[in-house]
């Protein structure tokens, strides 16, 4: 018969495993997010120039696999992690031409729509890998482009329209809950003319299935 102190030990053992188990798991999340950072801003845009020199020039480099992508698809914190490190590629390449935008002319909304359209267009286009194989290469490459072209373009003019409404404080001024007002009203707007684009582009019908 089991008394109160065996109870208090075993619940104590119940506790202790649940809690080493929730570190296990979590540590094991961070690693993915690091293996999935790494991927999305490092391996899988050389992957994609890999493919576009291999094709386009005759080359004959090798892709780098050094991560399992299958696993991380799988992983929140690899799917995080891979969407955090392309997202550091972008946001470096449009910092990177911050002066393109006044040079385009026009309002600020259409330069900033222009601005990050052009670089979300040739980042995925150049750098985002597509099926090596395919009999379509150059057709999906540019296909994927015009559906970044779209979704790019669209945050750009919504975070400029926000911009110029005040509604959001400028960026410097911007509190933790004005950033994630600004980022879900682009994402929101640039996620809509995604999947409006992809219909079009992909499947050839005017709304998304």
């Amino acid at each position: 018969m089991s008394t109160p102190m065996d109870n208090a030990q075993a619940l104590t053992k119940t506790e202790n495993h649940s809690y080493l188990s929730m570190l296990g798991k979590t540590a094991s999340e961070v690693a993915d997010f690091g293996e999935g950072l790494y991927h999305g801003a490092i391996e899988s845009p050389i992957n994609g120039a890999v493919q576009l020199s291999n094709h386009v020039i005759g080359t004959k480099l090798p892709e780098l696999h050094l991560v399992d992508e299958e696993r991380l698809s799988h992983s929140g914190g690899g799917i995080l992690g891979n969407i955090a490190g392309t997202a550091l590629d972008v946001y470096a390449l449009t910092a990177a031409t911050a002066g393109v935008g006044g040079a385009l002319g026009g309002s600020a909304l259409l330069s900033s729509a222009l601005r990050l359209g052009a670089v979300g267009a040739a980042y995925t286009a150049a750098l985002q890998p597509t099926d090596a194989k395919s009999e379509h290469f150059i057709q999906d490459r540019l296909t994927n482009g015009a559906i970044a072209l779209g979704t790019f373009a669209t945050m750009g003019g919504a975070g400029a329209l926000l911009d110029s409404t005040g509604l959001v404080a400028v960026s410097a001024a911007r509190s933790l809950s004005s950033n994630l007002a600004y980022g879900a009203i682009t994402g929101a707007a640039g996620g809509i003319a995604h999947a409006e684009s992809s219909a079009i582009l992909k499947d050839g019908q005017i709304l998304p299935s």
